[in-house]
């Protein structure tokens, strides 16, 4: 059991890991961090194992959302690293989760740009729009409330969140 776990009884918490910002040897710096996070035995499988086993009733609720505050561009710069664009990624984790790619990863539009130096990742779905359906999966039709402007931002054509979580 965790200690002060009566204290730390809350529904939405947030961690930071910096160091992602990697504008030369991207290969280096960033596959460690990876294998920090993702690895066995490392930080989601702790985090995700310790809960299952102390908390199973919060374990099945609990959803973890990875996002970064900007996205990189396509290709490497003359460092080994990316420059900043716009363009992100997003990962969905938990058991409520319905996995797969929501959105097309390599659009066509990108595959023509690559070779352009500088050429930038379209950020096609704003971070408010994905958010937001997590916020709605928690407290129904509280999206709005806590991003009002939601309605007129960014999302995909053809892309739906609104079977992401399941009940």
């Amino acid at each position: 059991s965790y200690v002060c776990s009566d204290i730390f009884n809350f529904r939405v918490g947030s961690l930071e890991y910096g160091g992602w910002d990697s504008h030369r040897r991207q290969a280096e710096e960033i596959e460690p961090q990876l294998e920090d996070i993702f690895g066995e035995g490392k930080g989601l499988d702790v985090l995700t194992s310790s809960v299952a086993r102390d908390f199973p009733q919060d374990y099945n609720t609990m959803v973890i959302l990875i996002a970064g505050e900007f996205g990189r561009q396509l290709t490497a710069n003359g460092n080994r690293g990316t420059d900043h664009g716009r363009g992100n990624h997003m990962f969905v984790i938990g058991p409520r989760v319905r996995g797969g790619l929501y959105g097309d990863i390599f659009p066509a539009a990108e595959i023509e740009r690559y070779d352009h130096p500088s050429a930038d990742i379209e950020g096609l779905t704003s971070i408010e729009r994905l958010f937001g359906s997590i916020v709605d999966w928690m407290q129904p039709g509280s999206a709005s409330l806590v991003f009002p402007e939601i309605g007129a931002s960014d999302l995909e054509p053809g892309v739906d969140f609104s079977s992401l979580l399941i009940a």
